[in-house]
């Protein structure tokens, strides 16, 4: 067996790192959402978490897929 290392240009890793921070970033929200809209103590809240967390990750979802859509040009010109 062989192992081959496969090589990457910068842009192609820029690429998969935005697509894992937008993708993190929705299920971030969608799990914020389900938890904001679902009654607590059903069999739909399926995650008992206090309401701060609900915002810390509302917060960091917003966060992630504002970093994952930026463009990267106007990140280095930060």
């Amino acid at each position: 067996m062989s192992t081959a290392v496969v090589r990457r240009t910068p842009c192609q890793l820029a690429a998969a790192g935005a697509v894992s921070l937008v993708g993190g970033g929705v299920l971030c929200l969608v799990r914020s959402v389900c938890e904001l809209v679902a009654d607590h103590g059903s069999s739909a809240d399926f995650v008992p978490v206090r309401p701060a967390e609900n915002w810390l990750h509302l917060g960091l979802a917003a966060a992630m897929i504002a970093l994952g859509v930026v463009p990267m040009s106007a990140r280095r010109s930060l």
